[in-house]
């Protein structure tokens, strides 16, 4: 376990003195997928077998981590550095740099450690599935979660691309039901994880679906994005009738 941390530590000072030759935070957003295969891949590679199990829940990891990665290449290649690290730019002068280090690199190793907890350790025991309600269950929400945040980031895609569209809010398809569909569909397929490895690992492993829903939620996600829309017209009134998390249906204007 040791062993996975450290390569997660490893990525990310790769990925930040890339950051720091290209002058962009914001690849760390593509080391964030490549991370969780980082360190499943190092428990994986350790056992004497492969079990189906096993073989199921690291590739469920793989699949999630690399469309998130390729997505987040394709969207942000060639652009300027994102809104969110420009900011921390300006409020960490005149240490920006260390900061950078300490708050964005360094802690999202350890947050991808923590986080992946339960693959790890399932990938790591022997032990073998036993497709009971729970883990039926659990696998149906991860399915649910991750084919949300496909939807909402291909939906989110289209509407960008047409250039009618700047500077106009998509509310349209899921993001009718859910401010955040992207968000929501992340937190849900981690908690699903969670639910279908619940009676294989110790329960507070639940330190990683839970530490990923507070950040989404309160810290780099949701209430990043909800507070650089305030005071924007078309975003206030779509704000009124769509529900911030949880999909629902939308209230009539």
């Amino acid at each position: 376990m040791l062993l996975a941390l450290i390569t997660a530590q490893v990525l990310t000072h790769a990925f930040f003195i890339w950051a720091q030759k290209i002058k962009n935070w914001g690849v760390i957003d593509i080391a964030w997928g490549l991370g969780f295969i980082v360190t499943t891949l190092t428990v994986f590679l350790q056992v004497d077998q492969v079990s189906i199990s096993k073989l199921i829940v690291f590739m469920m990891t793989c699949i999630w981590s690399l469309r998130l990665s390729i997505y987040l290449f394709v969207r942000n290649h060639g652009k300027p550095e994102d809104w969110r690290y420009q900011q921390f730019r300006s409020e960490w002068t005149p240490n920006e740099n260390v900061q950078a280090y300490l708050k964005v690199f360094v802690f999202q190793g350890l947050l991808m450690f923590l986080i992946s907890l339960p693959q790890m350790l399932f990938i790591r025991d022997e032990k073998i599935i036993n497709w009971g309600l729970m883990e039926v269950v659990g696998l149906i929400i991860w399915i649910q979660g991750f084919m949300f945040e496909i939807l909402a980031d291909w939906q989110l895609a289209r509407f960008k691309k047409d250039a009618t569209n700047k500077g106009k809010v998509m509310t349209k398809g899921v993001w009718s039901l859910s401010r955040h569909p992207n968000y929501y569909g992340e937190v849900t397929l981690w908690w699903g994880f969670y639910i279908m490895l619940f009676n294989y690992v110790p329960w507070w492993t639940a330190i990683g679906p839970l530490l990923i829903t507070f950040f989404i939620v309160n810290v780099t996600g949701i209430a990043l994005l909800e507070k650089r829309y305030e005071g924007n017209q078309e975003f206030e009134k779509y704000k009124g009738r769509t529900s911030v998390f949880f999909p629902w249906f939308p209230k009539k204007d």
